[in-house]
């Protein structure tokens, strides 16, 4: 058992509290994503509204005198508009029909991206910790972005997983059986969206696939992953029992890599 599944998100005294900067960005964005999946509807009627007028302002040229200077200048705006129109409605209907232009799934905003070839982790911060269910853990966090997280944490403790029974050691390791439930693995990769300064997180995303080479845990946690795929789950605070979302939003990372000193 992990405990309460507080220890995901700060509990572990990273030092790793978001900006408040960085909690406004992130508070930003959330509302560009609201927008855009509010407005679709108006997208979609305004398109054909805009169409319309623009082949009336064309007609209107064919026809005018003194006006045309004046004419053209509305046929520029409403040229302008009307691509303004037509990308909002790519970038509602990328989103899944909720806006933000995020990552799989119907249900919501997905904010990761559903593909990300090389996930740079900025900010990167390592801790060597434990008590007495997880009497050996390693934890590495490094921003995606303002407002998205990457987590690897490693458990030595009695039970399933990579490291059941312990210890933490170095090589190469592939996601997979116990590893697949947060509750139980002893390999965990995560990624966390919609990150505030009060270090709660909008989602979750438990990795599904992938391979983890390992290749220095002191003093500093360094290591490469690669072929990561993360499905969108519910992670219960009190059994830390992950649940995987139905029609979840999710993400695949080609690589990413970590280096930093254990604290």
């Amino acid at each position: 058992m992990k405990g309460t599944y507080g220890r995901r998100v700060g509990t572990l005294a990273f030092g790793m509290l978001l900006a408040a900067s960085l909690a406004n960005a992130g508070n930003g964005q959330g509302n560009n994503g609201q927008g855009n999946g509010n407005s679709q509807g108006n997208n979609r009627g305004g398109i054909p509204a805009c169409q319309a007028s623009l082949g009336q302002c064309q007609a209107d040229l064919g026809s005018c005198g003194e006006d045309k200077a004046a004419l053209q200048q509305q046929i520029a705006d409403l040229e302008a508009q009307l691509s303004t129109c037509q990308t909002n409605l790519q970038t509602c209907q990328a989103g899944g029909g909720g806006g933000g232009g995020g990552g799989g799934g119907g249900g919501g905003q997905c904010s990761v991206p559903s593909s990300i070839a090389i996930a740079a982790q900025s900010n990167q911060q390592a801790v060597h910790t434990g008590a007495a269910s997880d009497p050996d853990v390693v934890r590495g966090l490094g921003n995606l972005d303002a407002t998205s997280e990457f987590d690897l944490q490693l458990f030595a403790r009695t039970g399933a997983g990579t490291f059941g029974g312990g210890p933490i050691t170095t090589g190469t390791f592939q996601i997979g059986g116990a590893d697949l439930q947060y509750a139980t693995c002893s390999l965990c990769l995560l990624v966390h969206s919609g990150c505030q300064a009060n270090q709660t997180c909008a989602k979750d995303y438990l990795a599904t696939t992938g391979s983890v080479t390992i290749t220095q845990v002191s003093p500093n946690l360094v290591y490469s992953a690669s072929n990561l795929s993360f499905q969108e789950v519910t992670i219960d605070p009190t059994t830390a029992f992950s649940t995987p979302v139905a029609d979840g939003c999710t993400t695949s990372i080609g690589s990413t890599s970590f280096n930093a000193p254990v604290q």
